[in-house]
């Protein structure tokens, strides 16, 4: 296995707000792993944005990331946590880089 992907957390509009949750080695195990857990990984809306980033060996600056964002509903009438949940076409923070590093 040539490269990893991390599952990294964010509140962008929130200072200090950055969590790695983990990797998984294929882009769409970690896909998976968010859309079907989400508020696990946003812990009831204090993130909100999930970057999904390509880590490979050495500093790369040439690497897959994919972003989301998250915006929480709050719970509805079955009592749960919901959140709008949007796949972004670019990066919000497109001058920082290996946000799983920290």
């Amino acid at each position: 296995m040539d490269n990893i992907y991390t599952l990294s957390v964010v509140g962008l509009n929130k200072p200090n707000r950055t969590r790695c949750w983990g990797w998984w080695p294929t882009l769409e195990e970690a896909e998976k792993a968010f859309l079907e857990g989400e508020d696990f990984w946003l812990e009831n809306g204090y993130y909100d944005h999930c970057i999904i980033e390509e880590v490979g060996i050495g500093f790369n600056f040439d690497r897959k990331e994919v972003w989301y964002s998250a915006e929480y509903l709050g719970y509805n009438e079955e009592k749960e946590i919901k959140y709008r949940i949007q796949k972004l076409d670019q990066s919000p923070c497109p001058n920082v880089i290996n946000w799983s590093m920290g």
